[in-house]
């Protein structure tokens, strides 16, 4: 709380004209303030925090970032920030902001929010859509089902009566068919003659495989010439294109022409795609004609449409085509209702704050003009409420409550958020996923692929002209020679009756082979090329070098030398941390890095052997992990020679931080990760591609717009761009050049000068960073114009239909991750980013997702007393109520509290403290040791702990801890879930809870992954950008001089928005940085990066971190729920079964199916895993209630389902789990046995305590009627005589 406060002043002493402190505070004129900034610069007084300017010192001031919005002075403020982070919504320079003020441990709060907080419930949000979608679905195909049984049904009956008509009809139909003129053809022409020739001919030649190839081919071509436009163009080059762009036009127009002839129009217009081509052969023609038309001539760009024509040949793009037009039918009337609310919000923001905008537009703005995001006109606010949808909502927001009510932006703005972004948004995410599982057939898809025809046509021809061998024998796949060669290298030698291919052949059917088995050092081909003489390996020098592969092999497979390797690859990882910005300067620790450089190096290079001798170069290079273990060894050894000697090879020198990749070989979580990701990639990349030429559209169409026009004339001396009142053009910007003044006729750094500068500028709109791009072209005028505000205001929606068709593509592009992870479960493993430890611990959690373990009551009638209050319901809610007080408690802590209310607050923290004290007292005392076997418990022990320490050491803390003590007061809001245990309605958000707990195994593998990508990309960025001049989003905190600011740059970038404050540095170019400037203590010169190097390293991140990071999880969540909707039967593995006919064999060893109940709590102890009751279990096997067979005996199904329920707690369909047990019984003994309860254990529990009540009551009523007797003989003879025993009665009452 009020650390974003702290900004860079002058020394308050220096000055006399102010008459307080406070005053001199409230004056932001004496602040430090950065080009371009409307807000002081932050500082802290922490070592890794923010550092003022030298002059400048750091002072706490009373007004806060953005307008005082930004902040966490109050619970109100604090929530709004939470709220801005969960959203992804410029919360990279709020952490800017925070870690400027309070220091880099303020990473670790983002870092849990932004990942665990945010992603998780954006997941959870997406699965909960998609299964309710899917359910809604299933209903409604089901109800479809039925109305269509039904409609048959009348049709059917309807058939029976209209028998006639439908003849009539048949006639008619086959009456009209014969018309000559507009017949499609069928293979019956119309008797014409030369007509009817001529379509034969022209339709079986339009129908040719190879015309189909040509038509590809063609459109390849067309738009390889349409992506070739760029600026500046010679008048040549613009020939060229003019020409070819007339000759395709010729090229389709004849297409289209021969079509129509040879199937007539009703033949030709019956096809989808020849209606889609004469649309736009259509508007070809019509641009040729209409080309003086000003504006008219983009026209030309709407030819790349043919590209959709490629479908007809790509499955994938068919594919996804197939998916949008299934889509739109049920996505009609959820578009009409996302339109009609982006209309209300317009209509209604404009009404609201329209004035507003209008009367108090200085507030926001430095001249008194209107912003661009306002709401005065309607264009405007829908714009606005367009953006809030899209979820960039915290800076509009912030204008709005500058110039209105705060409580009429804040609901405003949130409501639009919620309801369009997170709910009709979601549904539409949700809706589209469920009409993606099962497209339906299309009919055209029906048909032969022409161009696979053409294509194996092509391979005939050439296999026919291809020159035969001189013996006139076909070629083999394994030559005369490769029969013969012998296995020299191997351990055992070959024979000439055994060829080397048939052992290759077994080797590859042997899937139990022995790991240590040594195989072929060189592939088949190179033993087929050369030929070895036959040898026994048995003797001389091939049997030493037998003996040298056994020893090597046996060496890199020995788990000492795999942890020594490992050791070494996280060591030479982190010695690439030392080679800062400042290393220059430590020639110590520069000499030491340089001899650990070889020592590493070395080390790798004899590893690298060691496997080339022990699996052999054909096994060594099979395998992706040696392969990356050879580039990273060879990388190295050019690095190693760069700097031996001496070579001013800067990049080269930097390619050794690849080297910690090889980390991510070395730790299973990771491989095993990058394993699944593999196997996804494909299918991945196809559907990338797709989205690739999607975009291709778009980038031609942004050349042809706005190709050369963000070029501007700026004033190199202030940076302020010239109005266009003042400088027209380019040649006005000249003039004021030859005046003396320093101007530049710039571009912009992101512009659609040619495709890929277009391709660029797409992925930084499709990330999120639209706004200079999209100003740039709102801007835009004619080629070589200077800019004018708002001049082109119409080419907003250019960015809006993009923005679409990215959100569009988005859910596409999860669903088919979707489908390739599910796949991968059921060919694969379910847990398929799980290790196997992981599965195992996943299975027992499972098992145990209904259980709740409930300490044994105490004997002791105090203890006994304290476990009834504690584990009573009253209890429970007491001490949650607690738990919302101390909540509400802290809710109530402001940055400006008044001593009296500190005091308060902590004497009501000190209660809530003594309550939870005395809470986990009572619950030792209760449950003793099984106290802390429940991991919420210890938690909360954990929390009373930390609170006492901050009480008593909260002055401590705060002076020598400063950056825990916060955490420290926060952490017990934990305790928060504990009221998720009380109400029914909890259920599933406890459900979600569970979820997370199953997934966090998988969770955090792929976190490793990502936090090592993180790492190597940091590494990377440190030695190759380490020097590049501070500007746009590179400071002194996020840059890449040291590593632990290259780690929170890496970071801040890793949710893909932001990243192009990190790319506008990195397209610098002279003169905005000079490549000859002397860096202090190094011999680098310069300040300019590799720009198309820091393109691939920016790109390459946000593309790893989408991608493979970020979709991956969004499917981890949805791969959670899919498995708790499986079949409860599933709860017990092939494992868990197997383990208990095993168990059960050992009691039953005549396989007979029953035990004796005798034998019950022994076998129920005897079980493993979660199966296993120990002793003493005599209570629990009795309320199991199993039935009884004749003779005492339990069926093992009656155990097994008891034991399933008592463990699992699931029950129901069990016929699976029985023929699965009966199939393991019956092989053991075939004949039947009978099943015939007579009782349960139970009820013989309840007949065994009833017989036990009645000898005691009987026993009691026999010593009472004995006493009685004695009584009564005594009074008769005078009490001096006693009654015999009676042994035969107290038999009797004994049996």
């Amino acid at each position: 709380m009020g650390s974003l406060a702290n900004k860079c002043s002058l020394d308050f002493r220096t000055f006399s004209n102010f008459t307080s402190y406070e005053d001199f505070l409230a004056d932001q004129e004496y602040k430090y303030y950065r080009p371009g900034q409307l807000d002081a610069l932050l500082c802290g007084n922490m070592s890794t925090a923010g550092v003022c300017p030298e002059g400048y010192m750091c002072l706490r001031t009373r007004s806060n970032p953005n307008y005082g919005y930004t902040n966490f002075d109050t619970f109100f403020w604090s929530l709004l920030s939470a709220l801005r982070m969960m959203t992804h919504d410029f919360w990279y320079n709020l952490a800017e902001l925070t870690v400027r003020a309070t220091g880099m441990t303020a990473i670790v709060y983002f870092a849990i929010v932004i990942f665990p907080a945010s992603y998780y419930l954006l997941s959870l949000f997406m699965g909960m859509v998609a299964m309710t979608t899917a359910e809604h679905s299933e209903a409604s195909a089901a109800e479809a089902k039925r109305r269509e049984e039904d409609f048959a049904e009348v049709l059917q009956a309807l058939k029976k009566c209209e028998v006639e008509e439908v003849r009539s009809s048949h006639l008619t139909k086959d009456h009209r068919s014969r018309s000559p003129c507009c017949s499609s053809f069928s293979g019956h022409f119309p008797k014409c003659g030369c007509w009817q020739w001529l379509q034969q001919r022209l339709y079986t030649f339009v129908t040719d495989p190879f015309f189909e190839l040509g038509i590809v081919i063609c459109l390849i071509v067309n738009i390889m010439f349409l992506s070739m436009e760029h600026y500046p163009m010679t008048e040549t080059f613009e020939g060229v294109l003019s020409r070819t762009d007339l000759f395709f036009v010729f090229i389709y127009t004849l297409e289209m022409i021969l079509k129509l002839v040879a199937m007539g129009l009703s033949g030709y217009f019956k096809m989808s795609w020849n209606v889609f081509e004469f649309a736009i052969v259509c508007s070809s023609l019509s641009e040729l004609i209409l080309a003086d038309i000003e504006g008219y001539a983009m026209m030309r760009s709407f030819g790349l449409l043919r590209v959709i024509r490629l479908a007809k040949w790509w499955p994938a793009f068919n594919m996804l085509l197939r998916i949008m037009r299934n889509s739109m039918g049920a996505l009609r009337n959820l578009t009409l209702l996302l339109v009609l609310m982006v209309f209300f919000f317009s209509v209604a923001g404009m009404q609201l704050f329209g004035q507003d905008y209008t009367r108090c537009v200085c507030k926001i703005s430095a001249d008194c003009e209107l912003p661009r995001w306002h709401m005065v006109d309607f264009y405007h606010s829908f714009l606005m409420v367009f953006r809030t949808m899209c979820g960039d909502w915290i800076e509009t927001l912030w204008d709005c409550m500058e110039v209105s009510s705060h409580s009429v932006c804040m609901i405003f703005h949130i409501t639009v958020l919620v309801f369009g972004k997170l709910l009709i948004l979601g549904l539409f995410m949700g809706l589209l996923l469920s009409n993606l599982a099962a497209p339906e057939e299309d009919k055209e898809g029906e048909e032969k692929n022409k161009l696979k025809i053409a294509m194996n046509r092509i391979k005939k021809a050439w296999t026919r002209v291809k020159p035969n061998n001189t013996d006139g024998t076909e070629p083999d796949t394994v030559t005369s020679k490769g029969d013969g060669r012998k296995e020299y290298l191997a351990l055992t030698s070959v024979t000439t009756e055994q060829p080397a291919s048939k052992k290759v052949e077994e080797k590859k059917g042997d899937k139990n082979q022995d790991r240590h088995t040594l195989e072929d050092c060189c592939c088949d081909m190179c033993y087929q090329c050369c030929s070895f003489p036959e040898t026994n390996t048995c003797r001389g020098v091939l049997r030493i070098w037998s003996n040298l592969r056994r020893c090597c092999l046996s060496i890199v497979e020995h788990i000492y030398f795999k942890w020594f390797i490992t050791l070494i690859v996280v060591l030479s990882s982190t010695t690439l941390v030392a080679e800062d910005i400042y290393l220059e300067s430590r020639q110590i620790l520069k000499a030491i890095l340089k001899y650990a450089d070889l020592v590493f190096t070395i080390v790798f290079v004899v590893e690298m052997i060691l496997k080339m001798v022990g699996y052999g170069l054909k096994r060594y290079f099979t395998k992706n992990w040696c392969w990356l273990d050879f580039s990273v060894v060879v990388v190295s050894l050019i690095s190693l020679t760069v700097d031996m000697l001496e070579l001013p090879a800067f990049t080269l020198k930097g390619l050794k931080t690849l080297r910690s990749l090889r980390m991510v070989s070395r730790f299973r979580n990771t491989r095993v990760v990058m394993n699944a990701l593999v196997c996804v990639l494909p299918s991945l990349f196809e559907v990338l591609l797709v989205g690739l030429t999607v975009w291709l559209f778009f980038g031609v169409i942004g050349v042809e717009l706005f190709a050369g026009r963000f070029y501007h004339c700026i004033n190199e001396t202030s940076q302020d761009y010239f109005p266009a009142e003042e400088v027209e053009n380019k040649t006005e910007c000249f003039f004021f050049s030859e005046e003396e003044i320093d101007v530049r006729w710039k571009n912009m750094p992101l512009n659609f000068d040619h495709l890929l500068a277009a391709y660029l500028s797409l992925l930084n709109l499709a990330t999120g960073a639209w706004y200079d791009v999209m100003y740039a072209a709102v801007d835009s005028r004619k080629v070589e114009d200077q800019p004018e505000y708002e001049a082109n205001l119409y080419m907003y929606l250019f960015y809006v239909t993009f923005v679409i068709s990215c959100f569009f593509f988005l859910n596409l592009f999860i669903r088919v991750l979707i489908d390739t992870i599910n796949k991968l479960r059921h060919k694969i493993c379910k847990n398929i980013f799980f290790t196997e430890g992981q599965k195992n611990m996943y299975k027992i959690q499972k098992k145990k997702l209904n259980q709740t373990p409930i300490p044994p009551r105490p004997q002791n009638k105090c203890r006994a007393g304290v476990f009834s209050l504690v584990t009573s319901w009253y209890f429970e809610v007491f001490m949650v109520a607690v738990i919302c007080i101390n909540i509400v408690v802290l809710m109530f802590e402001t940055n400006d509290d008044s001593e009296e209310k500190e005091e308060v607050l902590h004497w009501i923290h000190f209660i809530i403290v003594v309550i939870f004290l005395i809470e986990s007292i009572l619950k030792i005392v209760a449950f003793g040791r099984d106290y802390f076997k429940d991991w919420l418990n210890i938690w909360d022990f954990v929390l009373v702990l930390l609170s006492i320490l901050n009480i008593f050491f909260a002055d401590f803390f705060y002076f020598y801890f400063m950056d825990i003590y916060s955490p420290l007061s926060m952490i017990r809001l934990v305790r928060v879930f504990r009221a998720l245990r009380l109400h029914p309605i909890a259920a599933g958000i406890r459900s979600l809870l569970w979820a997370l707990k199953m997934s966090f195994p998988a969770l955090f593998n792929i976190g490793l992954l990502f936090i090592m990508t993180m790492f190597t990309y940091a590494v990377v960025g440190m030695s190759q950008f380490r020097y590049v001049k501070k500007s746009a989003m590179i400071d002194d905190l996020v840059n890449f001089e040291t590593f632990g600011n290259s780690m929170m740059t890496m970071f801040l970038i890793s949710t893909i928005t932001g990243w192009d404050g990190l790319l506008f540095p990195f397209m610098s170019m002279p003169p905005d940085c000079d490549p000859f400037l002397e860096n202090t203590g190094t011999s680098v010169r310069g300040d300019c990066p590799n720009t198309y190097f820091g393109i691939i390293f920016l790109t390459s991140y946000i593309i790893i971190c989408f991608v493979l990071m970020l979709s991956v999880f969004f499917v981890i969540i949805l791969e959670i729920f899919d498995m708790f909707a499986e079949d409860d039967d599933e709860a017990l593995s092939n494992d868990d079964l197997q383990m208990f006919y095993d168990t059960w064999k050992r009691f039953d060893s005549n396989a007979s199916q029953c035990i004796q109940y005798s034998q019950l709590s022994e076998f129920c102890d005897a079980l493993k895993d979660t199966l296993r009751i120990p002793k003493p279990n005599t209570i629990k096997l009795i309320n199991m209630d199993l039935p009884l067979l004749p003779g005492d005996k339990i069926h093992y199904m009656d155990i097994l389902l008891a034991l399933r329920t008592q463990v699992f707690g699931v029950s129901g369909q069990v016929d699976d789990l029985k023929a699965n047990m009966e199939k393991k019984f019956k092989a053991e003994n075939s004949s039947e046995v009978p099943y015939n309860p007579i009782s349960s254990t139970l009820r013989r529990k309840k007949e065994e305590a009833a017989a036990a009540a009645i000898q005691r009551v009987y026993r009691k009523w026999r010593l009472a009627s004995k006493d009685g007797k004695e009584g009564l003989s005594s009074q008769m003879n005078g009490g001096s005589k006693q009654t015999e025993k009676e042994p035969a009665t107290n038999g009797e009452m004994r049996t």
